[in-house]
């Protein structure tokens, strides 16, 4: 048990370590300092982005290259890199393609050759496709309260393809 803790605080600081030096050798390296650049006046106008990089670099030449000072340029890298994270994105992003596929029927009725023109070329589906529409149900709760609860689809007819 004092290993695990022991070992999951290296990692930790390991993690921590590799951030800063990522940080800091993509962000904040001394070609990349907006103070040092010819013409560089402090009273012109920069985003909320560049001000803090210019609070930064000042805070840089004041007290030197402290971890503190990139505190949250680390904790965002920290973010961006956790595996967590980028398989929580990872599925949103396929759930949100699922939910674009789902809203879309093939039409059942169209003929086989049509049928196999579509296996052939699936760029020509907008032609044999139906939206899918929600519906309202109404029912009761356990209270006797009427509930409206949308699910399932009804296929709209030709007319209504749009």
């Amino acid at each position: 048990m004092l290993t695990e803790k022991v070992i999951n605080r290296t990692c930790k600081s390991l993690k921590e370590k590799c951030a800063w030096h990522h940080v800091l050798n993509t962000n904040y390296s001394t070609p990349y300092f907006k103070t040092l650049q010819h013409g560089f006046n402090k009273r012109d106008d920069y985003t909320p982005k560049t001000s803090q990089h210019i609070k930064v670099e000042t805070k840089v030449y004041d007290i030197g290259w402290d971890k503190s000072i990139f505190k949250t340029d680390i904790y965002r890298r920290l973010v961006q890199t956790d595996p967590r994270r980028k398989h929580e994105r990872e599925r949103k992003l396929l759930l949100k393609k699922s939910r674009r596929k789902s809203q879309i029927v093939i039409d059942r009725q169209i003929s086989t050759s049509a049928f196999y023109r579509l296996l052939q070329d699936p760029s020509n589906i907008h032609e044999y496709k139906y939206e899918r529409k929600p519906t309202t149900v109404t029912f009761q709760d356990k209270l006797n309260t009427l509930k409206e609860k949308s699910f399932g689809a009804d296929i709209l007819s030709y007319d209504d393809r749009s």
